[in-house]
């Protein structure tokens, strides 16, 4: 059950005088394991460099319901 969706992000202006840090990709990724025990997510730049990660509790819609369960990731 792995589903991948590609989502644009704006873009700054080329003359802005933001670090290139600071500065969004043109395109990321956020990656999400669900899993019963825990919860990994990642953002993923379009160079493949990790800008963000977390982790949380299990995804259990069996338990708390779908729509909660979704509603907490």
């Amino acid at each position: 059950m792995g589903l991948t969706q590609s989502v644009p992000t704006p873009s700054s202006s080329p003359s802005s005088s933001s670090p290139a840090s600071a500065t969004p990709p043109d395109r990321s990724v956020l990656a999400i394991d669900a899993g019963n025990s825990k919860t990994d997510i990642a953002l993923v730049g379009e160079d493949g460099s990790v800008l963000g990660q977390a982790r949380g509790g299990g995804f259990r819609p069996p338990v708390v319901g779908a729509e909660r369960a979704v509603g907490s990731l």
